[in-house]
């Protein structure tokens, strides 16, 4: 009795390894990422249960509802016979099942049963790429903070209280007494921005990206009319091909390579002769409007 129950156990361990030899294997590492972290996929699978086994192509990938937004990049991919090696990048957080699938040798389409979870790289602290005036800090005690605070509080009091007193004892305009200094506008800011960054030898495409971005909406913001600072890059240069003479395919080289530049996660260097080429193509299109 014990030697039958011996060779039923033996014979279900032996069924049981065939089963698991014949199964694809999937393995993800680190199963939980950060955004423009590099994540690595590996898939094995015997010769007579996968027949086809489907990645995405190299390069940026992006979403389907948002076109503008990179959702993921394939930066390595290695296939072999019954191998499948997959380098990605995610450039969106959240949870998400790897983008590959295989047919079986039933002809029956089998997809990654794999998830990876990204979360977000950036500090909460980082508002982006404008320049951040830290807060006013005070030394000493609790009682010489407040009491600077509240001098402070009754000097601009009596100032505005001293300010409004002139302008309503006189028949001109405040301004004809107190000359204020002309502020600039937003495109000004950008123009003198990009300028600075200009005058370095090597210069990072991101920044670069991001200030052109700025200039172009605020330019053709002016020229139009009409508010494009909240624009998509999509709906940007498809506002731009509405209102102005370009180049459907033109404009669409310029979307490429503002959004590439500006999404990539590594920071590449643009040489001085080609950022300013690519400025001054704005620069001139703008002074002929």
């Amino acid at each position: 009795m014990k030697k039958q129950i011996r060779i039923i156990v033996y014979f279900y361990i032996l069924m049981f390894s065939f089963h698991l030899a014949a199964e694809s294997v999937e393995s993800v590492f680190p199963e939980k990422g950060l955004v423009a972290e590099k994540i690595r996929y590996q898939l094995k699978w015997n010769l007579e249960e996968v027949k086809d086994v489907q990645i995405p192509e190299m390069g940026i990938h992006f979403l389907e509802d948002s076109p503008d937004i990179p959702w993921f990049e394939i930066l390595y991919s290695e296939k072999k016979d019954n191998s499948l090696v997959v380098d990605f990048v995610f450039y969106v957080t959240g949870k998400f099942t790897i983008p590959i699938f295989w047919t079986d040798a039933n002809g029956k389409k089998e997809f990654s049963k794999k998830e990876i979870l990204i979360e977000s790289s950036i500090p909460s602290s980082d508002t982006g790429p404008a320049d951040i005036i830290p807060p006013l800090t005070f030394s000493g005690s609790y009682w010489g903070r407040l009491s600077i605070l509240l001098a402070l509080i009754g000097f601009l009091i009596g100032f505005g209280i001293y300010a409004y007193h002139i302008y309503t004892s006189k028949k001109f305009p405040l301004d004809a007494i107190i000359q204020v200094e002309p502020t600039l506008e937003k495109v000004e800011i950008y123009e003198i921005r990009l300028n600075e960054l200009l005058k370095r030898e090597s210069i990072s495409a991101r920044d670069f990206s991001r200030l052109l971005s700025y200039y172009i909406r605020e330019k053709s913001s002016n020229l139009s009319g009409k508010q494009t600072s909240s624009f998509t890059e999509t709906e940007l240069f498809r506002f731009l091909y509405d209102q102005f003479p370009f180049e459907k395919q033109e404009l669409m080289v310029w979307k490429e390579f503002l959004t590439e530049k500006k999404f990539r996660p590594e920071d590449v260097l643009l040489s001085k002769e080609e950022a300013q080429k690519k400025f001054l193509y704005w620069k001139g299109i703008w002074d002929q409007k």
